[in-house]
C-alpha cells in the first residue's frame, strides 16, 4: 500500500478530484474504500446492484470487435465521459476521439476529446474507422445529461450522424436498453423493432441480448445472454437497465 495512504491517517476530502492522467490513482482508490468502510455495510446485495452494471457485458463486446482493427485506426467514442472504453481503445493502439456534451476529465496520448452535441457532429464525412456508442443513443435529445432537448427521434438523427462520419465499411459498436418500448425521464427503452430500426443503414454482423436476472442469493446481479422472447416483455421502470441489446455492424452501401 502507498505510504501516503496509511490506515491510521485521518481522511480529508476523500472524494477530491482524482489525478487527470488515466483513471483513479491508487491513493484516491484507498481513500474511497476507507471512507465507505465496506466491512460495516450490511446491504451488500444492494451495493452489488449499484456497482455492477451492464458495462460488464458491453465493454467486452466492444473490445472483442475493436481488437482486430490495425494500430492507428481512428475511433470515435460517443458519450465517453463516464466510460473507461476510450482508455482501453487507446491501450490497443487506436487513435481515439472522445465526444460528449460534458467535459472529459482524463488525458492520454492516444485520446483527443471534443465537446458537443452528438446530433451535430463537427467532423467531416467518412473519417472514422469505427464508432463506439455504448449506452448513449437512448439519452439523445432528452436533456437529462444537460444536452439540448430535441425532437422525439433525436436518436435517429444521431444514427444518421454516425453513419455520415463512418468510412465505407466502417464499424459501429452500439448498445442500448431493450424491453417494452417506453421513454423515461432520462432514456428510451427500445422494443425489438425500434432497436433494429437504429441499424437500417448498417449491415449487422453480431447482435446479442443480455438480461439481468437479479434472482438468486448466489448471483444477485448476474447478467446472462438471453433470447428475444425473454426480453421483449420486460417492463423496466427501475431506472437502471434490466436488459440490453449489443450490436456490431458495418456501414452499408
Amino acid at each position: 500500500m502507498n505510504a501516503n495512504v496509511s490506515a491510521n491517517k485521518p481522511l480529508k476530502r476523500p472524494f477530491k478530484y482524482p489525478d487527470k492522467n488515466y483513471f483513479i490513482n491508487t491513493g484516491f482508490y484507498f481513500a474511497f474504500k476507507r471512507a465507505l468502510n465496506w466491512r460495516n455495510l450490511k446491504w451488500q446485495q444492494v451495493l452489488n446492484k449499484i456497482f455492477i452494471s451492464e458495462r460488464i457485458i458491453e465493454i467486452p463486446f466492444a473490445i472483442k470487435h475493436l481488437s482486430s482493427l490495425p494500430s492507428g485506426s481512428q475511433v470515435l467514442d460517443l458519450g465517453c465521459v463516464e466510460s473507461p472504453t476510450p482508455l482501453m481503445e487507446a491501450a490497443l493502439g487506436l487513435k481515439v476521439t472522445g465526444y460528449d456534451f460534458r467535459e472529459y476529465p482524463y488525458i492520454h496520448p492516444n485520446i483527443m476529446f471534443k465537446q458537443g452535441d452528438i446530433c451535430h457532429l463537427p467532423f467531416a464525412d467518412k473519417i472514422f474507422d469505427a464508432v463506439v456508442c455504448l449506452s448513449t443513443i437512448e439519452h439523445l435529445g432528452i436533456g437529462f445529461y444537460d444536452d439540448p432537448k430535441k425532437v422525439e427521434e433525436a436518436d435517429m438523427v444521431g444514427m444518421k450522424e454516425i453513419n455520415r462520419v463512418l468510412k465505407d465499411k466502417g464499424r459501429l459498436i452500439l448498445s442500448a436498453p431493450v424491453g417494452r418500448k417506453q421513454m423515461t425521464g432520462h432514456q428510451r427503452i427500445y422494443d425489438i423493432a425500434s432497436f433494429q430500426r437504429l441499424f437500417q443503414n448498417f449491415l449487422v454482423l453480431d447482435q446479442k441480448f443480455f438480461i439481468n436476472t437479479r434472482s438468486s442469493q448466489e448471483s444477485p446481479n448476474c447478467w446472462q445472454e438471453a433470447e428475444v422472447t425473454q426480453i421483449q416483455n420486460i417492463d423496466d421502470t427501475s431506472g437502471a437497465a434490466v436488459a440490453v441489446g449489443t450490436v456490431a455492424a458495418i456501414k452499408g452501401p
